[in-house]
């Protein structure tokens, strides 16, 4: 923009959430961020103070140099605020598909019948042979840390569990806003859990959550057997003596030491 004798420069940000995530950009608490512009005469190379200099050295090396006809200088800085946006954050349930978290090359199918639900499984699907692990794939437009939990480990771990900040899968030459990843689920023991996916917020997204639960059969065909431990405790008296009138709590406690298996319609007589 020219005005009389002086020229102006109009700076204009134009980014999108997934390069301000690779940028780092700060989190602050109410989302404002400080801009500025900086003026400079040469970014690289020789600065000559003469014009007729520039001109000769561009004559004998056909260099780019550039006369310094201003002072470098930085404008004041200028408040921005940046709203977040809520990030997506879906979980996949990849069992029985082709996809192979550890091949970069493998594709994971992303569509409704695969979005992870609550989930029905036999503990005989994961013995007897077969594979005791399944892949899910955190489908994801940020690049915030993501945490991955399951609320009953004896039954079910997640690996990795904890997928850092992955700024370094931005490539400015070919922009994206996929940075989902895949994960795999060991399965350890039936019963039931809970699997939670967190993504931590950034300057560019609000935190995200995912959260579904996990159910394992026992065998049916496995016999359980029970271990029984009795107690009985004095309420009356703590001296070891036992006495006419004291009032006396028994508790009884049953144990399945068979993995895997369950009581069907159990029934217990006292």
């Amino acid at each position: 923009v020219k005005d009389s004798n002086r020229e102006h420069t109009i700076a204009i940000f134009n980014l999108t959430r997934s390069q301000l995530e690779a940028f780092r950009l700060d989190e602050t608490e109410d989302g404002n961020h400080t801009v500025h512009v900086q003026y400079t005469s040469r970014r690289d190379g020789e600065i000559v103070d003469m014009p007729s200099e520039a001109a000769q050295a561009d004559a004998d090396t056909h260099d780019v140099n550039l006369y310094r006809n201003y002072y470098d200088s930085m404008t004041d800085e200028t408040m921005v605020e940046i709203q977040k946006a809520d990030c997506k954050c879906d979980i996949y349930n990849e069992y029985g598909t082709t996809y192979d978290p550890t091949d970069s090359t493998s594709t994971p199918v992303i569509d409704e019948a695969h979005k992870a639900q609550t989930i029905f499984y036999d503990i005989k699907d994961f013995t007897d042979g077969n594979k005791n692990t399944f892949p899910l794939y955190i489908d994801t437009d940020s690049m915030g840390a993501v945490t991955l939990t399951s609320s009953n480990p004896g039954v079910l771990t997640i690996n990795p569990s904890k997928v850092p900040h992955r700024a370094d899968r931005f490539d400015p030459d070919n922009p994206s806003d996929d940075f989902g990843f895949g994960t795999m689920v060991t399965v350890h023991a039936a019963g039931r859990t809970t699997i939670t996916a967190t993504i931590e917020s950034t300057g560019a997204f609000k935190a995200g959550t995912y959260t579904f639960d996990v159910y394992i059969y026992p065998d049916p065909s496995a016999k359980p057997i029970v271990d029984v431990v009795e107690r009985a405790y004095n309420l009356t008296r703590n001296d070891g003596t036992i006495r006419p009138y004291d009032t006396l709590r028994y508790t009884a406690t049953y144990t399945n030491t068979t993995p895997n298996s369950s009581f069907q319609n159990p029934v217990l007589t006292i």
